[in-house]
């Protein structure tokens, strides 16, 4: 691969510049559906991809990741479920939701929130998060590209159609639109997932 200069932070908090090789790269963030997680990560790690798993143990976890608190890389996926209003949270104990920003879900009002992204591409496997009004969200906080079903959808379909979107676009550098083409191949359930792209 061609060397490129890349930007670190280093641990003193400021920006160094070193020359290394590309890295491909993917985080994946873990609200609910573990088994589906596992699977994605397995796949993409035999693709040479570096992954890092990132277990949501309570909102206010997830919004820390969401708000650029700590770095992405380039390709995130979001492992959750949903419906046609919000982004599903799992319930905590009464006495622990008490401290949470938000309780059970996050919607596209709160996403406006708590968003703040740097060119990523954001792919969320729950039901129904293909929407309109969670892509917009998510690309007007920096999101490059936002991909999603636009109803309700067998998860294992969505997950076909993931690892083959990662593997056109990661190892074989097809472009965003060129790998969605060849996901969406995949069968009638392929066909309700959405590429939402930010305008240049």
């Amino acid at each position: 691969m061609k060397a490129l200069e890349h930007y670190l932070l280093s641990t003193t908090g400021k920006y160094m510049v070193t020359n290394i090789k590309q890295v491909r790269a993917a985080d994946i963030i873990v609200i609910s559906d573990k088994i589906e997680a596992f699977a994605l990560r397995g796949v993409l790690e035999a693709f040479g991809v570096q992954v890092r798993m990132h277990y949501i143990g309570n909102v206010n976890h997830l919004i820390s990741l969401l708000q650029g608190s700590n770095y992405l890389h380039k390709m995130v996926v979001i492992s959750c479920h949903g419906n046609k209003e919000e982004i599903l949270i799992p319930e905590l104990a009464p006495e622990l939701e008490l401290d949470m920003l938000y309780r059970k879900g996050l919607t596209p009002r709160d996403l406006q929130e708590i968003l703040s992204l740097d060119d990523q591409i954001v792919i969320i496997t729950g039901c129904c998060l293909g929407s309109q009004a969670f892509a917009e969200k998510f690309l007007s906080k920096g999101a490059k590209a936002y991909i999603g079903a636009k109803n309700y959808i067998d998860g294992d379909a969505f997950l076909l159609f993931t690892v083959t979107f990662l593997y056109f676009y990661l190892t074989k550098s097809l472009t965003i639109k060129a790998a969605f083409k060849k996901a969406k191949c995949l069968g009638e359930n392929a066909k309700m997932i959405k590429l939402w792209q930010r305008r240049p």
